[in-house]
């Protein structure tokens, strides 16, 4: 049975998860305190400095705005409208965020672009299909060959007719008499084939079915091997002239040869 591919935590997706987690755990922290003050709010205790110490853009720094009291010493002279425009800095996690893009890239390119030491995203999509290439290939070989209507083989052995039988005179036969002779479903002992004969053809017909005719796809019921194996076992009624065969139907099918294997 091949084995599942193994899973990878490469460096980008761990740096993601790392980060993640380290902002739920502040975003944790933050609720609880806040919690805190509440429960202690309920309570009628003073919560004046828990307060503040819960104010996110105080205890994060992420504004650098004046106190109201202040904000005329920044205020610009322009007006309209009796709306006048204060002339705050920035907010600090802005800035930071800014220094830390232009830091990242002059990482980004050193590292892809003069270095060479990192994939870029063609690079990355050619290493991927080669891989999932030789997984597929390395499936393949594992699975063993892959039978389908294009490779499939006539089976001689007495082995695989005999199980071939046993899964047509289980599922087959009502419609097709247990001898093949025919009935609902068209006789297979004649040389005449309605879609075709040989292992191909009568193969490709079990795996599809006649969905016209009322048979069913047995792809959903059997393996490649079963259906390999029944189609060998109906190749073998040619000629048996059961009795109570019914009319021949569609054309005569010669096949020069058959393989077996």
């Amino acid at each position: 049975m091949p084995k599942a591919p193994e899973f990878h935590l490469n460096d980008y997706l761990f740096w993601v998860l790392a980060s993640l987690i380290v902002f739920l755990a502040i975003v944790i922290g933050v609720l609880f305190r806040t919690l805190m003050v509440l429960i202690r709010l309920e309570k009628g205790e003073d919560v004046e400095e828990e307060r503040e110490a819960v104010d996110i853009f105080k205890t994060l720094k992420l504004t650098d705005n004046v106190p109201i009291e202040k904000e005329v010493d920044v205020m610009l002279d322009h007006e309209y409208d009796g709306i006048r425009e204060l002339d705050n800095s920035l907010p600090p996690w802005w800035k930071y965020l800014f220094y830390a893009t232009i830091i990242f890239s002059v990482i980004y390119l050193v590292r892809f672009h003069i270095t060479g030491s990192g994939q870029l995203s063609i690079e990355e999509y050619t290493a991927e299909m080669q891989a999932a290439a030789e997984a597929k290939a390395e499936f393949i070989a594992s699975a063993g060959e892959m039978i389908s209507e294009e490779n499939v083989t006539f089976l001689a052995d007495q082995s695989s007719i005999t199980l071939g039988q046993s899964i047509y005179a289980g599922n087959c036969a009502t419609c097709h008499g247990q001898l093949g002779e025919g009935g609902a479903g068209p006789n297979l002992t004649d040389d005449y084939w309605i879609h075709g004969g040989g292992i191909k053809n009568v193969f490709k017909s079990i795996k599809y079915g006649i969905p016209s005719k009322g048979m069913i796809a047995w792809q959903s019921q059997f393996n490649p091997e079963q259906m390999q194996k029944v189609a060998s076992y109906i190749l073998t009624l040619k000629g048996s002239n059961p009795p109570n065969a019914i009319s021949p139907q569609g054309e005569i099918y010669v096949e020069e040869e058959i393989p077996t294997e």
